[in-house]
């Protein structure tokens, strides 16, 4: 199974299509999948968000196209992206936190849970790289950069 998206000024239109493939032993199987069943089998659902969040970056906003980032800024892209280890230990090992305004509840997710901390990610990139108020300062400390 395959999917692609339509983007359309208001939404993304998923669209589903079956790919037969000589390497793929599915079709040997007798179970037969609708794309609701296969989709659940496969636990898309979190998957398909996070993805959708991320293609956000990648495609509307096109930053290698628009931005020029500094090398800082990169870094901080592609971790933020690719390596939520290193983005945990950015966020909880470092003086980031006594800059950030985050409400115990939110900060107790962040540390619990991998997809609030890669939701935060795109928070922080939304902020941090393209200025938008996604994140809240204590005290103004930080200019956004540009």
């Amino acid at each position: 199974m395959g999917v692609g998206d339509v983007r359309k000024p208001s939404a993304v239109e998923e669209q589903y299509f079956l790919l037969k493939e000589t390497h793929c032993l599915g079709f040997n199987e007798h179970t037969h999948w609708t794309i609701e069943t296969w989709k659940q089998d496969q636990e898309l659902e979190l998957y398909n968000a996070m993805n959708d969040l991320w293609l956000c970056f990648v495609s509307e906003r096109a930053p290698w196209a628009r931005y020029q980032f500094s090398n800082e800024q990169w870094n901080m892209w592609y971790m933020a992206c690719y390596s939520i280890d290193s983005f945990r230990r950015f966020v909880f090992q470092s003086t980031f936190l006594r800059s950030i305004d985050l409400k115990e509840d939110e900060l107790v997710r962040l540390q619990s849970s991998d997809e609030a901390l890669m939701q935060f990610a795109f928070r922080w990139l939304s902020f941090c790289l393209f200025g938008e108020r996604s994140v809240s300062l204590r005290g103004n400390r930080c200019s956004i950069p540009r």
